[in-house]
């Protein structure tokens, strides 16, 4: 099922998304990086698929692999260091992927467009369940563009926090949704306000939201 946002195709979506994670992410999608700290672990592409909470990343890096004839006990011990919360790969084997993944570029960038995709459904159905005016302000493009940059970074799921505060179930500070102010200014509230912000990552966040402020929108559409 193809969706729309405000007057934005599904296409014109995904353009601004890569530009979003071009900004936000990283322009490196062909190595592997480590944020270093935090619970992600070693990501790849443009949307940093996190192969630590990742099975499809993981199964994608192993698949390179075996179709490159890397040795089976190196492949698997790759994989499971991947997954493993306090594995910490050689130098060797993050030479070894990122050469897998330069040599690789079209399968990485299909993988990259497959999650965008999936990612765009998921929040687009999540707006729908949440309904009404709030659903409404959602499908501006900027807001929606600021929940999908949200759940890449930290999952937005049906019934998690997020979705409760959007359905004013949830306050923030003291505070439940208010509809009076824009809706892009209270989701940044909350996004603001999660333990990733209070422990340091506030002037990353902010960073972040001031590049999707930044993305130009295609003529005729209307924004916050």
């Amino acid at each position: 099922m193809s969706i729309k946002i405000g007057n934005l195709s599904e296409e014109e979506l995904m353009t601004l998304m890569e530009e979003m994670f071009m900004k936000n992410e990283t322009s490196e999608r062909y190595r592997l990086l480590h944020a270093g700290k935090g619970e992600s672990g070693y990501s790849f592409g443009l949307v940093q698929c996190d192969c630590r909470h990742r099975q499809d990343g993981r199964d994608f890096i192993k698949a390179l692999l075996v179709d490159e004839n890397v040795d089976g006990s190196q492949v698997n011990e790759i994989i499971s260091t991947m997954k493993d919360s306090s594995g910490k790969l050689s130098q060797e084997s993050i030479k070894l992927v990122d050469r897998v993944l330069e040599k690789n570029k079209e399968k990485v960038d299909k993988f990259d467009q497959e999650i965008m995709k999936n990612e765009m459904h998921h929040i687009y159905k999540i707006v729908t369940t949440i309904g009404g005016t709030v659903a409404e302000k959602l499908l501006d493009p900027i807001c929606f563009l600021q929940l999908l940059d949200y759940h890449n970074q930290f999952n937005c799921e049906t019934k998690g926090k997020m979705v409760q505060f959007l359905k004013g179930q949830l306050e923030i500070d003291g505070k439940k949704l208010d509809l009076t102010c824009n809706l892009i200014d209270e989701i940044r509230r909350f996004i603001n306000a999660t333990r990733y912000a209070k422990n340091g990552g506030l002037k990353n966040l902010q960073n972040r939201q001031k590049n999707i402020n930044g993305i130009k929108l295609p003529n005729l559409i209307k924004t916050h």
